[in-house]
């Protein structure tokens, strides 16, 4: 009986491209998960910035519609999500007046937002 010739070409791939490939696809899954929680703040951090110019546009919109003497300035105020004084909300407003002239009035409203370090700002000119 003779024996059977063994083959010696080896088909396959070695341990150490497998553990390469391995290394490499739990790397780029680190770096998709960091990805996503970067985004995650950012997108938070933007609904806030969002919230804050709808508060300021809201404010702004009474502001406008009082009489023009009725108007005056603010120091900072703490309001919720919704516009009210509140204590516990994370927003601040404040109202600055800055007379241009004697019948002219330019005003501002500033509100600050959780994690921002730049208020929303919004400027309307209102003739009294």
């Amino acid at each position: 009986m003779t024996p059977c010739p063994r083959t010696t070409s080896r088909s396959g791939f070695s341990l150490i491209s497998v553990v390469f490939a391995v290394i490499l696809l739990v790397l780029g899954l680190l770096a998709l998960a960091r990805s996503q929680t970067l985004l995650a703040a950012v997108q938070g951090s933007t609904n806030h910035r969002n919230r804050a110019y709808a508060l300021a546009r809201a404010h702004m919109e009474q502001l406008r519609s009082r009489p023009p003497a009725a108007i005056t300035a603010e120091n900072a105020v703490v309001i919720d999500s919704l516009g009210r004084v509140a204590a516990g909300g994370g927003f601040t407003r404040t109202v600055q007046l800055d007379p241009r002239s004697t019948n002219l009035l330019a005003v501002t409203v500033l509100v600050g937002y959780p994690r921002g370090t730049v208020p929303a700002q919004l400027n309307t000119l209102i003739f009294r």
